[in-house]
C-alpha cells in the first residue's frame, strides 16, 4: 500500500478528530500544525506511525479523488508542507471529501481500528494543547 495514501487519509483523520468541521476550525488546525513550532513537530512525529500500517485499497481511491494534491507527500515535514501552502478552505474541501466518501465504506471499522495508534497520537497532543488554553 502507498505511503501517500494513508498520509491522504490521516489528513482527514486530523481534521475529524479535532472536529474541524468549519472553516473557522480548519484554520485553528492549520495554525496549530504551521504556526506552532512545538506542536507541529508532534504532529510531525506522528505521521511516522503511518508507516507502519496497511489500509484497504479502497481508501487510496478516495485519496486521490479528493486530496490530489497531498500526493506524494509522505513524511511528517512533507504533510506539514502541503498544509502549511494550502488555504484552511483547501485544506477543508479535502477533508469534506473523504469524510464524506469514508462514511459510504463497508470497512469502516477496520480502518478505524488501523488507524487507531496515529489518532491516539494525535489525540493526545490536541488534548494537551487544549489543556494550555
Amino acid at each position: 500500500m502507498n505511503l501517500s495514501v494513508l498520509v491522504s487519509l490521516a489528513t482527514v483523520l486530523v481534521a475529524m478528530l479535532v472536529n474541524a468541521s468549519t472553516i473557522e476550525e480548519a484554520k485553528a488546525l492549520r495554525a496549530a500544525f504551521c504556526d506552532n513550532d512545538e506542536t507541529g513537530d508532534e504532529i510531525e512525529n506522528c505521521f511516522g506511525q503511518l508507516k507502519k500500517m496497511e489500509v484497504p485499497e479502497e481508501i487510496e481511491v478516495i485519496a486521490k479523488q479528493c486530496c490530489p494534491s497531498v500526493g506524494d507527500r509522505k513524511t511528517g515535514p512533507e504533510v506539514r508542507d502541503w498544509y502549511c501552502n494550502n488555504t484552511a478552505e483547501a485544506i477543508q474541501q479535502c477533508n469534506e471529501c473523504q469524510e464524506e466518501k469514508l462514511n459510504e465504506l463497508d470497512n469502516q471499522e477496520e480502518i478505524k481500528k488501523l488507524m487507531a495508534p496515529f489518532e491516539d497520537c494525535i489525540l493526545h497532543i490536541f488534548t494537551n494543547v487544549t489543556d494550555e488554553i
